[in-house]
């Protein structure tokens, strides 16, 4: 179970372990579709086979740069977000 909680950060429960990921400060442009990129990155991170806690911190920086920009679905590299 994935809860996200806006500039609190976010949670995280996957199989025995529990992760919670501070979110990251950031200049809000537009939350919609922040928490779609956290779905999206981590059930695509999580199929590829890192730990959750890897997997939740890309997906949780993944939606700060979405909601840093203008738009739901605004274009990136995925590569700096696999940092």
């Amino acid at each position: 179970m994935c809860v996200t909680d806006g500039g609190r950060g976010a949670r995280l429960w996957h199989g025995d372990a529990y992760v919670e990921q501070t979110a990251h400060p950031m200049t809000v442009a537009d939350t919609i579709g922040a928490g779609d990129a956290v779905l999206a990155m981590l059930l695509a991170e999580l199929l590829g086979g890192p730990p959750a806690w890897l997997a939740f911190a890309q997906a949780v920086r993944l939606a700060a740069y979405v909601a840093s920009q203008p738009g739901a679905s605004p274009s990136y590299d995925a590569a700096p977000v696999r940092e």
